[in-house]
Order: C-alpha cells, then structure tokens, then sequence
C-alpha cells in the first residue's frame, strides 16, 4: 500500500505547486525541513524525476493552471533544491538509444525550473538569480546562475519590455560592459559555461553545435 499512497501524496503536491506554490513549498519544508538527509533528496528525487501528470483532456492541457510558473520565490527555492539533490554533474550521456527514466527525467526539471524563473524577466527574477549565484550552497554553479542573469537582462530589453531610457539605465546597472581583462574573461567563461551545458544537453551532435554556436554568436 505504501507505493500507492506515496503516488497519491506526490500527485497531491505536484498539482498543489501548480494551483498556490508557495503552499506546496511550505507543505515540504514542514515536512523535511531545509536539511538535505539522503532519505529526503532520496523521496525528492522521486519527485522531479517522475513524469507529471496532466488533468485536463489532450485539447484543454495549454489552458491548465501552472501557477508556478509565475512564482520567482518558489521557483529560486525549486531551482536550489534541484541544484543540491540532483547536479549536472548526475546528468547522464547518452551515446545511443534514448530512453528517459528517472535521472533524464530529474534532470530535465531541473532546467524547467531554472529557465522558468530567467523566462520570468522580473526584477524578482533577476533579484532571485543574484541570489543563487551569490549561495554558498551553490558556488559551483555561479557561472550558469550568472550566465542566465544576463540573458534575463538581455532578454527583456530586447523585448521592450521597458522605455528605451529605462532600458539603458537597467542595463548599466545590471549588466556593464566589462572594463578590465578579469571582467572581460569572467564574461567569457560564463558564456562558454552556458555553451557547454546547451552542448551537453542536445540530443542531435552536429545540430546541437550549430544551434549553440550560433546563439553563441548572437
């Protein structure tokens, strides 16, 4: 009964993060508290590496309510946690057949989360990404929280989401040009960080390189 009962309790929340996040959220951390233990990154795991399920018909599924999809605090919250219990460096590689279980499964929400909150292009976005890039938690991702900082950035300019005045001013603040060799390198190693993962994470080989490179080039 414990397998069915776990299924109920993790469907339950999965639609419960996508209804009020933050509710969801607290239900867990209530629950396990902030401390990882290898039973609670064992059950998270589980969580992310499922597929979620969807409750509404085939032709009613773009309409569903997905909350959390707008939720900066819960999102940042989402992407450490996913960042602590299931790192790149789990990510498989696939050189042949392509099935995806668990491990695919966890690491594929793990970029949901994280493109999720930079897709927000929010100054509570942007607030949550200096966040993550500045936790101790976190250091060895700096570069990938830093890289999807700037793309935030670039991201909502270019979209016009502010005046043109306003849009230079909040570039200055966020995003200088570099103006020394180590700002210039740190600029660099982001983007080469971000190509790499983008690189590593595309099923086709040659096709995955000339997309990542010429999005690099842009």
């Amino acid at each position: 009964a414990m397998p069915g009962q776990f299924s109920v309790a993790i469907n339950r929340l999965d639609a419960l993060f996508c209804v009020e996040p933050a509710s969801a959220w607290a239900a867990w951390t209530t629950a396990f508290g902030y401390y990882w233990s290898p039973s609670s990154k064992a059950l998270f795991l589980r969580f992310i590496g499922r597929e979620s399920p969807s409750y509404s018909r085939a032709e009613e599924r773009d309409a569903e309510r997905d909350n959390l999809a707008t939720d900066a605090a819960v999102l940042r919250a989402l992407v450490k946690a996913t960042y602590l219990v299931w790192p790149p460096a789990n990510d498989p590689v696939h050189e042949d057949a392509y099935s995806p279980d668990i491990a695919d499964k966890a690491t594929s929400k793990r970029s949901y989360f994280l493109n999720a909150l930079t897709a927000l292009g929010s100054e509570q976005a942007l607030a949550s990404l200096d966040a993550l890039a500045v936790d101790p938690d976190l250091r060895r991702h700096r570069d990938t929280f830093l890289y999807q900082r700037d793309k935030l950035v670039r991201t909502s300019v270019r979209r016009d989401l502010l005046p043109a005045s306003e849009a230079i001013t909040f570039l200055n603040s966020f995003s200088k040009t570099p103006t020394s060799i180590e700002e210039f390198r740190a600029l660099i190693k982001r983007h080469l960080v971000a190509l790499l993962e983008k690189l590593h994470h595309f099923d086709d080989d040659e096709r995955g390189g000339s997309v990542c490179l010429n999005s690099f080039g842009r």
